[in-house]
């Protein structure tokens, strides 16, 4: 995902907003991440995944969300929204 200004566009009801609070729990997109998190959530969090196995669940996740055309979108107060970068999608995963 490039980061680039959507300011323009509509926040799409897939898309995960991000941001601090309630008031973005309630965005279809960010109750479908959390939904999908929780489905990987023992396998990651258990004492004998490696790191390197912690690294395949993340790919894994971001490579479902990407194939459904999920976008990390947060509020860029000068521009309107932006989509987040790779890297940062990957830290937020």
């Amino acid at each position: 995902l490039e980061k680039k200004d959507i300011a323009t566009q509509i926040v799409g009801k897939m898309d995960i907003v991000c941001g601090r609070g309630e008031s973005y729990d309630g965005f279809p997109g960010n109750q479908f991440f959390r939904n999908l998190i929780q489905g990987y959530a023992n396998s990651y969090s258990s004492t004998e995944t490696t790191r390197s196995e912690k690294s395949i669940v993340i790919r894994t996740i971001s490579k479902q969300l990407k194939h459904r055309n999920v976008r990390f979108i947060k509020r860029n107060h000068e521009e309107g929204w932006a989509v987040l970068e790779e890297k940062e999608v990957y830290i937020k995963v």
